[in-house]
């Protein structure tokens, strides 16, 4: 009688060669970005500044900051950082009001150590809505992609960061 076992040669392929908290990602709230030249006023800035923190905790709720895992997203592809979401609050309504506000989301991406350097791009209102009808959209930054998933078409169920090496 042997001892050895028969392993199966299919993978869990989303956890291969995990290591967990390697980074972080975060999803911001942000003003629109504008010219210099652009005279805003004060008021109308810490007015916007105050509907932006509003909405982050209505509809984003604990996505400011999160530990991400990295990971193969599947065995024959390349390596992702990978957060997962629980946020129960649909995200459909706050598609106009980000717009009239002249509000935009900005996703992070931020390796651990000291000499990192973090990694962000403008999610648009196309984006989101592409990602509650498909289930998925993808962001280009400077040095990745950052893919937005939602199982539910209601909220972000997932961010993803395929950095470009």
């Amino acid at each position: 009688m042997s001892f050895l076992r028969n392993v199966s040669k299919n993978k869990v392929c989303n956890n291969c060669n995990l290591k967990t908290d390697t980074g972080a990602i975060s999803l911001q709230i942000v003003p629109e970005p504008t010219q210099a030249s652009e005279n805003n006023s004060s008021t109308a800035l810490k007015m916007q500044e105050k509907l932006a923190n509003d909405i982050q905790a209505k509809y984003f709720k604990d996505m400011d900051l999160a530990s991400c895992d990295t990971h193969m997203d599947t065995c024959e592809s390349k390596q992702c950082n990978e957060t997962v979401y629980n946020n129960k609050v649909p995200i459909h309504n706050s598609l106009n009001v980000l717009k009239q506000a002249n509000l935009t989301l900005r996703v992070n991406h931020l390796d651990h150590g000291a000499d990192s350097q973090a990694t962000c791009a403008q999610v648009t209102n196309e984006n989101l809505n592409e990602m509650l009808s498909t289930g998925a959209t993808e962001v280009q930054s400077a040095t990745g992609m950052f893919r937005l998933e939602s199982k539910n078409n209601k909220t972000i169920t997932s961010i993803k960061f395929f950095p470009d090496y």
